[in-house]
């Protein structure tokens, strides 16, 4: 198991971007099956605004979930 944490400063725009590069560098991965060496892994993420005052939008009504597992 690993675990790290680490703190970004990021604009709105920056974070979006973040979240679109993660998901594509997870999601591209997820059609991968069982085979000759792999292993499964579980993967969750937790994106937390340090000062939620500072966090003007609020979540989005209807989230896009990452399918597969």
């Amino acid at each position: 198991m690993t675990y790290r944490q680490g703190a970004l400063w990021l604009t709105d725009e920056e974070l979006a971007a973040l979240r679109t590069e993660l998901r594509a560098a997870i999601t591209s991965r997820m059609g991968n099956g069982p085979g000759a060496g792999r292993a499964r892994f579980l993967l969750s993420t937790i994106l937390l605004p340090a000062d939620p005052a500072r966090n003007p939008q609020p979540p989005s009504p209807n989230p896009k979930p990452m399918r597969g597992a």
